[in-house]
């Protein structure tokens, strides 16, 4: 669907191969889901990967052809509910991969 407009996304989900750290950063989210519904979860055996190709390609597509766009709550709102910044959290996520790297090349 190259004919759709991802100007209303943030940066960090406007181009396929950078929205990767938005996801991964999803990863502990996934992981707690897992441990509460371990029997249950239908994402039991899901990673980060898949759940970007599932949202990327067919939910947010599916939408889209429905004339759905993702929005941004607006920042009074964002601030009431305490909404976290997702480039915080990316940033927060490549700073522990990057802690990660270095323990395990320091072995």
């Amino acid at each position: 669907m190259s004919d759709v407009e991802f100007g209303h996304l943030p940066p960090a989900l406007r181009d396929f191969h950078d929205m990767k750290d938005a996801f991964k950063a999803m990863s502990p989210d996934i992981e707690a889901h897992n441990q509460m519904n371990a029997d249950t979860s239908l994402m039991r055996d899901t990673n980060w990967m898949e759940l970007q190709c599932w949202t990327v390609d067919l939910v947010l597509k599916f939408f889209a052809r429905h004339g759905y766009t993702l929005q941004r709550t607006p920042k009074a709102l964002r601030e009431k509910r305490g909404c976290l910044e997702l480039s915080e959290t990316i940033a927060a996520m490549k700073e522990k991969q990057g802690a990660q790297l270095e323990r395990i090349l320091r072995r």
